[in-house]
């Protein structure tokens, strides 16, 4: 499979579990309350830290191979960029919020996590098209 082709696929992928993160799986965090969002939690982590995490590691291979493979053009800047931000974004605010979170139920950090995933969100949006672009050409 072309590599560009494969980091459209992954992007894609990953913009759209994202997205499904972003409006549904954070905000309901906030309707498990006190007494259900321990079990609750843990459910989404079990599901999700396995699925993000080969997804993710498979895209940055994918995408390190290919700028690789193109003599590191400038060209791909921008989804080097949109990645950057989201690999900084998840180990230096995303995952420190999560631990945070598994000691137990805090609205305000809930909201703090879903406003601050916007970024990762747009980022992987806006990759996501500038990919499906450069294929499409």
């Amino acid at each position: 499979m072309d590599l560009a082709l494969l980091n459209l696929v992954l992007s894609a992928i990953l913009t759209g579990l994202i997205w499904t993160i972003q409006v549904v799986h954070y905000p309901s965090f906030l309707d498990l309350g006190q007494h259900g969002f321990a079990a609750g939690y843990r459910r989404h982590l079990r599901g999700i830290i396995p699925l993000t995490g080969v997804l993710m590691t498979s895209e940055l291979t994918a995408f390190l191979l290919w700028w690789y493979q193109s003599g590191w053009t400038t060209d791909l800047l921008l989804p080097a960029g949109c990645l950057a931000w989201i690999w900084g974004a998840t180990g230096f605010l995303h995952i420190p919020q999560h631990r945070r979170l598994s000691a137990g139920f805090d609205a305000r950090l809930i909201h703090r996590l879903v406003v601050t995933n916007w970024g990762r969100t747009l980022a992987w949006t806006i990759r996501t098209v500038w990919l499906w672009w450069y294929v499409a050409a």
